[in-house]
């Protein structure tokens, strides 16, 4: 039969499973804050200038792999047709056909050399290659995306990344303490169990010798 003990005796205290929560908690609030942040400051980011035509002849740029770019033009400037060549391995997009685009940097305007550039195209090269680009005879500048798109990822690995580290930690504390308190049970529902509790073989008595019978042995003559 069981035996039943007070659990306030248990320790680790229960307070721990709060400290479990907490911990997870915490680095939960501390993901989404990051990834906000990284938001925020990929809107606020300016794109970094590579060349800039002035639309005469078409443009000679070296494009990397696995990043993106935009092709911008003035502000008062009608929307362009831009084209790359060679045109394989690289696809041109507008900027209102890429969701990517546009949740990171709003309309995509900033100002540079005393003039105001909004987007006209997206620019993904498949490979590391030096492409010639041209927007007619309208002047353009390319500007590199890695920047900004770098926070915006930066801030999605702090969104996935915090949290799965918290849980890890609140899952070790959380499995020491099951661990420590149900061997603390254990302890305490044997000394219960004893015929005479805890420390019936060490009561003193009038003999000061223990003995099995709550008990002393008395003298020996």
């Amino acid at each position: 039969m069981a035996v039943l003990i007070d659990s306030s005796r248990i320790r680790p205290g229960r307070v721990w499973y709060v400290i479990v929560s907490v911990v997870f908690g915490l680095s939960l609030i501390a993901g989404i804050a990051v990834f906000l942040f990284g938001v925020s400051k990929a809107n606020d980011a300016d794109p970094k200038v590579l060349t800039q035509s002035s639309g005469s002849t078409p443009t000679q740029v070296l494009l990397g792999y696995d990043t993106s770019y935009v092709i911008y033009v003035e502000q008062s400037a009608s929307t362009p047709t831009c084209t790359a060549n060679p045109s394989s391995d690289i696809a041109l997009r507008r900027p209102q056909d890429d969701p990517l685009f546009k949740r990171l940097h709003k309309d995509g305007r900033f100002d540079h050399g005393g003039k105001t550039w909004k987007p006209a195209v997206t620019v993904f090269p498949h490979r590391t290659h030096t492409v010639a680009l041209s927007c007619g005879s309208t002047p353009f500048l390319v500007g590199d995306q890695a920047p900004i798109t770098g926070r915006f990822f930066g801030g999605a690995a702090g969104l996935v990344g915090l949290p799965c580290i918290g849980f890890v930690i609140a899952m070790i504390i959380g499995l020491i303490t099951v661990i420590r308190r149900s061997g603390s049970r254990k302890r305490l529902q044997i000394e219960a169990a004893a015929p005479y509790g805890p420390n019936a073989y060490q009561q003193p008595g009038p003999y000061q010798q223990p003995g099995p019978y709550g008990g002393q042995y008395p003298p020996q003559y």
